[in-house]
């Protein structure tokens, strides 16, 4: 597959997103690379990083809650099949893998 067309077929995907989803990729990666950075630069960015993970953590709870309630019919898109799988590995890393890091 050539690598522009991968560029703009996620870039159509992306626009077709509901502003909730893009707040939260945003956000998601923003907190990957405040990671990355507090990592070769210290502890500066730890304040920053604990609140925006406490606002992703409420936002998947409310996400899967209302989404994934039994009263709901379940139709999973695929922003949905990202956010489980994202939720998993966000929340791997925010409990106590982090802290052997």
């Amino acid at each position: 597959m050539d690598i522009n067309k991968f560029y703009i077929n996620l870039l159509k995907e992306f626009t077709k997103l509901k502003i909730h989803e893009k707040i939260y990729i945003f956000t998601l990666y923003f907190v990957y690379f405040l990671y990355i950075l507090s990592f070769f630069t210290g502890n500066e960015y730890q304040k920053y990083i604990i609140n925006i993970r406490l606002y992703l953590k409420y936002y998947i709870i409310i996400f899967l809650i209302i989404k994934f309630n039994p009263i709901n019919k379940l139709e999973c898109t695929s922003f949905d099949k990202f956010i489980i799988f994202q939720a998993a590995i966000f929340l791997l890393l925010t409990t106590n893998v982090i802290k052997y890091i």
